[in-house]
């Protein structure tokens, strides 16, 4: 479905596309402004009506871990809210640690794309088609603009995502025109064809995969 925004406020729907529970704050507050916003799940919404209370300008949006309200901050985002304009706010878990929260100006499409995913399997094609590792093993292809699928390829096992976000689980790294999966219960790693899907070549590897880089040479 396609999130539509009302006429005459402004407002910041979050999203948690992490592996953990977050509270989100708005300008530093000492008591969070949404609560409990849940691993990978379209959360509640920040509105803004233009009133004393909350008039239209710049927010900055952070999170913290539940329940947390001394801690960290793990990211946040200055966001202008004025009168009718929408915004996504996604937190991301990064790779290497750490997290990223951005601010996103497109409508939402909530799209069923069939099976679970890690913040490791997600990832954009060279035409900025988003592409999706599941649980099931399978790579899915997607149209950015319309969220339709427009593929679907085996290329692992089917797989259990693990509570511990630091074990080894397929992971989708993107280079060129060709998609790169780990498949640490198998310890290779597979070269796929995203415009075919087809797997192209496969390789054993001495260890178990983790995570997954690479550069151009």
């Amino acid at each position: 479905m396609t999130v539509e925004q009302p006429i005459n406020t402004a407002h910041v729907w979050t999203v948690n596309a992490t592996e953990v529970s977050v509270d989100f704050y708005v300008n530093y507050g000492d008591e969070p402004a949404i609560t409990d916003a849940k691993p990978m799940e379209i959360g509640p919404i920040f509105t803004v009506d233009g009133t004393l209370a909350r008039p239209y300008g710049v927010y900055t949006i952070s999170a913290r871990l539940k329940d947390d309200l001394g801690g960290p901050v793990l990211a946040a985002a200055s966001i202008d809210l004025q009168q009718t304009l929408s915004f996504a706010g996604v937190l991301h878990a990064l790779p290497g640690g750490g997290y990223l929260f951005i601010e996103h100006t497109e409508a939402m499409h909530v799209v069923d794309v069939k099976a679970s995913y890690s913040f490791r399997s997600l990832s954009r094609g060279p035409e900025g088609e988003a592409l999706v590792l599941g649980t099931d093993g399978t790579l899915r292809k997607l149209d950015p603009t319309s969220g339709e699928i427009t593929g679907e390829y085996p290329v692992v096992k089917e797989w259990k995502e693990s509570e511990t976000w630091q074990d080894p689980r397929p992971t989708l790294f993107v280079q060129g025109k060709y998609a790169y999966v780990t498949e640490p219960a198998a310890n290779k790693i597979h070269k796929v064809d995203i415009a075919t899907g087809k797997v192209v070549k496969t390789v054993e590897l001495p260890e178990t995969p983790n995570e997954l880089n690479g550069v151009k040479g």
